[in-house]
């Protein structure tokens, strides 16, 4: 079988093409055009032009499936007629901070919401960007039904015409009860709204035939099975094979994620960490909000030209200060609407290249602490799979070893997100086995344990700071 995968991400679209027989595979990601997600939103109607868009240029020919990736916590509202009436709010976006943190007072609700949903409260979760939509009373008109949903429930209804979904997607909603996959009526209640004004909840195995006029209009070929969209961090975790509830993966891309599989929901919002579903069972998990962004963010402030990874990496002894890394916001572990951000202890002798080593560190120790809180919930995992931008710094890998004191498995998993969703298409159509198949290949890169100690004392000085 020729299997199309879509994935639709805030920056652009990607498409592969894979045969399942051959293995032979056709990738290419379209960056969109006119399009930036400003203030955490985007327009729909531009982001689904662009994906017509790419479908053509791509022009896969003849294919027997098609499946869908696109991104946890966004939202959108549409009339009954399924016709855009708002933008994609994004998992970024903030205008709901007021209200999360007004919530986040009430500890007895803030536990009960977490028991039941496996989400924080945080204005990164489309419960709370709806309450905000609710108070301001824009959809809130007798005369008229508003609809609302993420792109991927969009994305599926308008290629088989159901206004579906899948546990995936709305298990980082804050809508849904994650151990009964269905969603909670007095969180309903809270939002004024009814279960049908959100996509029907079907099994994770389930799919859908692709037909009808907006399935032509964006190109896709009609009568064919559709695997209902999935989100990409759920479809990361099916790229790596990660099925195991030993197998962490710990992603340093744009933004920074850790995920496990785990037999049993976490029930303490003290963890920090979230809860939700991939199509294999219960995934815990952590996610920052910084990490390659802010590595690109301090190369576009501090220089004119980009400098090589070779020249940052080649920092010598230097005195490196201290950097929160919450320039775009702050989620796991703390999920603060408005954390410290920024440098520490910096004086005239500061050396650029000693500032980008405080902006790795940085990185890396949140997204240490986060594991420090993994381990804790879950207990320690058998083994780390790393990917993303952090493999293009040598150093910076060898850093995060040595920081989490544990030897790390180097993937190439830069098609993690739509070989997750190919290898969920194999599951469902095919019956294939994929968690007895063999995992990608790796490369151990270990920890040098003095180093870790060297870190783990100089990260003292980043718990001060990040606690003002």
């Amino acid at each position: 079988m020729k299997h199309l995968v879509i994935e639709v991400s805030t920056s652009s679209v990607k498409l592969m093409l894979k045969d399942s027989i051959t293995g032979e595979t056709r990738i290419s990601i379209y960056p969109f055009r006119d399009i930036s997600a400003n203030g955490g939103t985007m327009d729909v109607n531009i982001l689904t032009a662009g994906l017509r868009e790419s479908v053509h240029s791509f022009c896969p020919g003849d294919y027997d499936a098609v499946s869908i990736v696109t991104t946890w916590h966004n939202l959108m509202v549409t009339d009954e007629n399924m016709v855009p009436v708002s933008p994609l709010y994004l998992w970024n976006y903030t205008g709901a901070g007021d209200i999360a943190e007004e919530l986040k007072k009430d500890s007895s609700f803030s536990q009960n919401f977490y028991s039941v949903t496996g989400c924080q409260i945080s204005s990164t979760y489309p419960f709370f960007k709806m309450m905000k939509l609710m108070r301001e009373g824009e959809y809130v008109t007798p005369s008229k039904r508003y609809l609302f949903m993420g792109y991927g429930s969009y994305l599926n209804y308008m290629l088989t015409g159901r206004f579906v979904t899948t546990p995936s997607l709305p298990s980082g909603s804050g809508l849904m009860d994650n151990e009964k996959c269905s969603y909670r009526s007095w969180l309903l209640d809270l939002l004024g709204i009814s279960e049908g004004q959100l996509p029907h909840v079907e099994d994770s195995m389930s799919f859908g035939i692709t037909g009808g006029e907006n399935c032509r209009m964006l190109g896709i070929r009609e009568g064919i099975p559709l695997i209902y969209a999935i989100p990409d961090g759920a479809s990361n975790q099916l790229g790596s094979k990660a099925f195991s509830k030993g197998i962490m993966t710990l992603s340093v891309g744009t933004s920074g994620a850790m995920r496990l599989h785990v037999e049993e929901r976490l029930r303490d919002i003290g963890s920090g960490l979230w809860c939700y579903r991939s199509p294999a069972g219960i995934l815990a998990g952590a996610a920052t909000s910084g990490a390659c962004n802010c590595t690109e963010w301090f190369r576009n402030t501090y220089f004119n030209e980009t400098p090589s990874f070779e020249w940052l990496d080649s920092l010598q002894d230097s005195d490196v200060p201290v950097f929160l890394p919450f320039i775009f916001g702050e989620r796991s572990p703390r999920w603060r609407a408005a954390p410290p951000s920024g440098f520490r202890e910096l004086d005239e002798k500061t050396d650029k290249r000693a500032m980008y080593e405080a902006v790795q560190r940085g990185i890396l120790y949140n997204l240490y602490e986060c594991f420090e809180r993994m381990i804790s919930a879950c207990g320690d995992p058998e083994e780390i799979r790393l990917s993303g931008g952090i493999s293009n710094s040598r150093k910076w890998t060898q850093m995060c070893a040595d920081i989490f004191g544990h030897e790390l498995l180097l993937e190439d998993t830069r098609n993690a997100s739509v070989e997750g969703a190919y290898n969920l298409m194999r599951m469902i159509l095919e019956g294939k086995d994929i968690k007895a198949e063999e995992r990608p290949s790796s490369v151990p890169i270990y920890p040098d344990m003095k180093m870790h100690y060297v870190y783990m004392k100089d990260m003292e000085r980043y718990r001060r700071y990040v606690e003002e």
